[in-house]
């Protein structure tokens, strides 16, 4: 009777599980499109970028002492309910799969003092690659992205001369 109830009980929260995951990815919407809007906002800050092959914005800012980072606005905007969001991201280090876990927790402990942001841990191959991502509205004002790149900027800058002591993004 027990194993039928505990049985009944799995499937139950599978059930549930599965109904909330559905209402959540039809919420969270992927436009795929090259956005004008921000190349407008960029062109109006005066940046110099490149289009990556996902028609994704790639900028290198220098950030002083012969250091510099580069950084990713992402075309492709999601959709959350009424809001269009999208992501500004730049890769920090990377590092072999053995020391992934160790630095993952260290991220993730340090996500949960951010204000704005979230370091990810991205595995490939024998390698982990960290990132710092901030996510913004797609029809942002220049002031707005300047800050949100800004922050993106020196964030992966700082962890990645504190990890690996090297400037390679």
């Amino acid at each position: 009777m027990n194993t039928r109830k505990l049985a009944i009980g799995s499937l139950t929260a599978v059930a549930v599980m599965a109904s909330v995951c559905g209402t959540a990815n039809a919420q969270y919407g992927e436009v795929k499109r090259e956005d004008r809007r921000l190349e407008q906002v960029i062109k109006k800050l005066g940046w110099k970028y490149s289009i990556d092959a996902d028609r994704d914005f790639r900028l290198e800012f220098k950030v002083g002492n012969d250091r510099s980072q580069v950084v990713y606005l992402r075309s492709v905007t999601h959709i959350l309910g009424g809001l269009e969001l999208r992501e500004i991201l730049a890769p920090a280090f990377r590092v072999n799969s053995k020391q992934c876990g160790d630095l993952a927790k260290d991220l993730l402990h340090e996500n949960s003092k951010l204000k704005l942001g979230a370091w990810q841990m991205v595995r490939g191959g024998d390698n982990c690659l960290a990132l710092f991502s901030v996510k913004v509205g797609a029809d942002c004002d220049a002031e707005t992205l300047r800050t949100a790149v800004r922050l993106v900027v020196v964030a992966a800058d700082n962890k990645e001369k504190q990890v690996t002591g090297r400037d390679s993004f």
